[in-house]
């Protein structure tokens, strides 16, 4: 396993009411950035945005899970963390931040719950990469902007992100699962960190590349609990599970994510 597994995941993401989801809609200014290469076989269309995180604590830790339960999930271009041994890793990550700016406009506080699949680095630029099957946030102009570039966000305002001394309680109604335990607050020095979340269509891709130029990683004990009808529960394969694997409780005072996404176009 790479050796900064053992420090953490960091970040990606925070989403307007349903019909304005539905049809992906962007509240906010134009893509910062929009490209047109040309190839013999192809026209791809790249666009992304920025997002700014500051004041932020999360938890993020890694659980194991047979690869049977989600090699369906993760399109078969990304190679899946362990796969060979037959059992990957399932990531639970939830950020609660003070401040979310899109493109440098502010859009107030956030937090975002994402779960997802570690990932081999598809292109060898992050730190820990995960393929998403969860991206959801209490900002809904987050989640259509998000949509808007590939992502199956929800906005869930629901979201509950609740510290009380040395215990995190999360609880996420939207995709029927809940994370709690004690954590230890961070102390120590911080560490530069890039993670990178990515989501694929047949046509598309998409990535959220997340750099923390320091975040302080610290110990969680976290227990996640699943509802009996979640997909959560069928991926784990059982109602509740523990993080053996990675489990740590984390803070970073600023966070620089660029969402992009890629199209091609079949030539004619």
């Amino acid at each position: 396993m790479h050796r900064k597994l053992a420090f953490a995941f960091a970040l990606s993401a925070l989403v307007l009411p349903a019909c304005a989801l539905e049809g992906g809609g962007d509240p906010l200014a134009e893509p910062s950035e929009e490209n047109v290469a040309q190839s013999s076989a192809a026209l791809t269309l790249e666009r992304s945005f920025d997002v700014d995180f500051s004041t932020c604590t999360e938890m993020a830790s890694l659980t194991p899970v047979p690869i049977a339960n989600i090699r369906p999930l993760v399109p078969a271009q990304y190679a899946i963390a362990n796969e060979a041994n037959g059992t990957g890793f399932l990531v639970v990550r939830v950020a609660s931040c003070g401040g979310v700016k899109i493109n440098g406009a502010n859009i107030g506080p956030g937090t975002v719950a994402q779960v997802g699949v570690n990932l081999v680095s598809p292109d060898g630029a992050g730190d820990l990469d995960n393929y998403t099957l969860y991206y959801d946030t209490t900002s809904a102009v987050l989640t259509a902007r998000l949509r808007a570039f590939g992502f199956k966000s929800r906005w869930l305002p629901g979201i509950q992100y609740t510290t009380t001394g040395t215990s995190l309680a999360v609880s996420v109604p939207g995709r029927g699962y809940s994370v709690a335990g004690p954590v230890v607050p961070p102390s120590g020095p911080g560490v530069p960190f890039v993670a990178d979340w990515w989501s694929a269509a047949r046509s598309s891709e998409s990535k959220t590349a997340t750099t923390l130029g320091s975040i302080q990683f610290s110990t969680a004990h976290m227990t996640i609990a699943t509802q009996p009808a979640s997909e959560l529960r069928h991926i784990i394969g059982a109602p509740t599970a523990t993080f053996p694997i990675f489990d740590s409780y984390n803070q970073f005072s600023t966070a620089h994510m660029t969402v992009t996404r890629r199209v091609t176009l079949p030539s004619h």
